[in-house]
């Protein structure tokens, strides 16, 4: 179980039988700010494939309203969430409480791709 505000890492090969809504953030790890898109009738979940490079930024947390699900694809992540800061590999995910101070991007060693 984790912690309030502390993401909730899992491999693919786990089931996580939630279903939490997703808003589309404003901000998307080290590229520009995603525009907003209208919520989908019902509120259901969307779904984004992103390309971060690699770069070393200095992290900007944020938030917002929402709940994110994040799965890397390829290459590894950065995701700094609250007082936490872990990276994660492809083929591992975090959801988290968009709520909390966030930031996701390049650990600076190469592009990641995420689902």
């Amino acid at each position: 179980m984790c912690s309030p505000g502390s993401p909730h890492r899992s491999s693919s090969s786990r089931t996580n039988t939630e279903q939490p809504s997703h808003r589309a953030p404003p901000c998307r790890g080290d590229g520009p700010p995603a525009p907003r898109r209208p919520e989908p009738a019902g509120g259901e979940p969307q779904a984004f494939k992103i390309a971060i490079p690699a770069t070393d930024r200095e992290p900007a947390p944020r938030t917002h309203t929402g709940y994110e699900w994040i799965c890397v694809l390829s290459g590894r992540l950065r995701l700094i969430l609250g007082e936490h800061d872990v990276v994660l590999g492809a083929g591992e995910a975090a959801e988290f409480d968009t709520r909390n101070p966030h930031w996701f991007g390049s650990t600076g060693a190469g592009p990641a791709s995420l689902g």
